[in-house]
């Protein structure tokens, strides 16, 4: 199912009005089945930002699912499996986490859901990736000094770009505690099963070390993470990973800023990162898989630029999510991946397990994957 995000502008003193539009393609019917899913400001407006509210402060939300859903679900009825390739706002909400006031089920419970970039990626076989390898950081050192020897890059240039973006945004980062168990369950898992472990933590969670890292099979990061929604630079500098001396309060002038690495890695950056043998990157952190929307294009942020960097599929969060919550969930998605499941069978059984114990959607339903293997 291609969902795609137009703007109609039919006449001559109307003001533009957006429109969204699935493509249903299904075995055995000649032509694809259309179906206009919503149209309006309100549409991707107010009523995205109920469905947002109702999310963030674990409210029963009855009225999502008939506005963004049960027109796909009408045109695919019977289907066990929808790939979704999403345009717009499709790309920042969880389809999962609506709840059909028909049946009281949430799409989780209907529908398996697997995110692709477009339908192509259907046509395109793609090289299975035997992931032997895991680097894993988190429980970053927010407050180690920037201006060590461990941070200093001599090939860094001064992007004043990258400056100006992360200007404002160098104190006030909480510690993680979950984070520091999380590895350490993830480390253990893989370890068990003779996957080599690269850990990087506390100092060592830095820009220079996961610039140095060269194609491991799985990369996994538990940090915090930012979309800078006030900033007018471009949106690969606004969407960004905390990582070690994030927030040192000590004063960065432009001459350290050609010298050392400041902490934020960017999504600009993480293009430049050499994933080209990565089977998946897991980005346990806040709002990883937001960025600037483009019609047609997909979201340019973090969960992009890991992809443009090499990696098959890419696991990102739409909203800030619960340190306990996602322990639970990130132990129960590598149970099942070092087990011998494919990415998109862990990705469904860590939101089920989780919501044993977490039953509403904010806690189980923040994680979209990207990518089909």
């Amino acid at each position: 199912m291609e969902v795609v995000r137009i703007n109609r502008d039919n006449f001559q003193f109307d003001k533009p009005v957006p429109q969204y539009w699935a493509f249903v393609v299904k075995p055995g019917i000649p032509q694809p089945i259309t179906a206009l899913l919503g149209e309006g400001e309100d549409f991707e407006g107010r009523h995205f930002k109920f469905y947002q509210n109702q999310l963030r402060s674990s409210l029963e939300d009855k009225a999502s699912y008939d506005l963004y859903w049960k027109q796909i679900a009408d045109a695919t009825k019977d289907s066990k499996r929808i790939f979704l390739s999403a345009d717009g706002l499709y790309h920042l909400l969880n389809p999962v986490t609506l709840k059909n006031p028909t049946t009281s089920n949430y799409v989780l419970d209907e529908t398996e859901l697997v995110r692709i970039a477009t339908g192509r990626d259907l046509l395109n076989k793609k090289v299975a990736l035997q992931a032997t390898t895991l680097a894993i950081l988190g429980n970053p050192d927010f407050t180690m000094s920037r201006k060590t020897g461990d941070l200093q890059s001599t090939k860094k240039t001064l992007n004043l770009n990258e400056v100006i973006a992360a200007d404002g945004t160098r104190s006030g980062f909480s510690m993680l505690p979950g984070t520091l168990k999380e590895i350490d369950l993830i480390t253990t898992r893989a370890s068990s099963r003779g996957i080599t472990v690269q850990r990087l933590e506390s100092k060592d969670a830095n820009e220079l070390k996961i610039k140095a890292l060269r194609s491991p099979g799985i990369l996994h990061i538990a940090t915090h993470g930012e979309f800078d929604t006030r900033s007018t630079v471009d949106s690969y500098l606004r969407s960004k990973l905390i990582l070690a001396g994030a927030a040192d309060d000590q004063p960065f002038t432009l001459d350290d800023y050609e010298r050392f690495e400041d902490g934020f890695l960017t999504a600009y950056e993480v293009s430049q990162l050499d994933l080209a043998k990565t089977k998946l990157v897991v980005l346990s952190a806040c709002e990883t898989g937001l960025g600037e929307v483009q019609s047609g294009e997909g979201v340019w942020g973090l969960q992009r630029a890991f992809q443009l960097a090499g990696a098959q599929g890419v696991m990102g969060s739409l909203w800030k999510i619960s340190d306990e919550a996602t322990v639970t969930y990130m132990d129960t998605f590598y149970k099942s991946l070092l087990g011998g499941a494919s990415s998109q069978q862990s990705y469904l059984a860590a939101m089920n397990e989780t919501r044993k114990v977490f039953p509403h959607p904010y806690y189980w339903g923040a994680f979209v994957l990207n990518g089909y293997n």
